[in-house]
């Protein structure tokens, strides 16, 4: 699963492939999980049958990675990385809005969005006896939601 997620921290790097964070390969079973979701308005009529209609041209994707185990580099890296996005293009977002480059299951090829960082969740696992700090995180997760923007980038 080598680089099959990289993540941007501007719209720019995004748009030309510059500069991406690889992320470290999710654990094998279980680490990549993809949800797509459709909006829709929907209610019921007289008769009960629910009239609903998309709100969006396309699906919303969310992303939920998951590790066994990573370093503290790793861990912190990805956190960090998350922490100096730049935002949107009007300068809102910063610290919050990033690209990520995924393989799209319904669209069938690589393709980067922008997404937020919902919970990042890890357990420590080992501590440095020296220093007190974190060597090894266990259970790490991330979920990327998808914002809807309609700028996407292909390969």
């Amino acid at each position: 699963m080598s680089e099959i997620l990289k993540m941007y921290a501007s719209e720019s790097d995004a748009s030309l492939h510059t500069n991406p964070y690889v992320l470290p390969s999710p654990a094998y079973e279980g680490g990549l999980n993809q949800t797509h979701s459709t909006l829709v308005t929907s209610g019921r009529n007289s008769q009960g049958t629910v009239i609903g209609q998309r709100t969006m041209d396309r699906d919303l994707v969310k992303l939920t990675l998951k590790w066994s185990v990573l370093l503290n580099s790793d861990w912190q890296g990805m956190l960090s990385e998350i922490a100096s996005a730049v935002g949107r293009t009007d300068g809102t977002g910063e610290g919050f809005y990033v690209w990520i480059r995924y393989y799209d299951a319904q669209a069938n090829k690589f393709l980067t969005r922008e997404f937020y960082p919902s919970d990042r969740t890890a357990t420590v696992f080992m501590v440095d006896k020296t220093t007190g700090k974190p060597t090894l995180w266990k259970d790490c997760s991330i979920n990327f939601i998808d914002t809807g923007n309609s700028k996407e980038y292909e390969d």
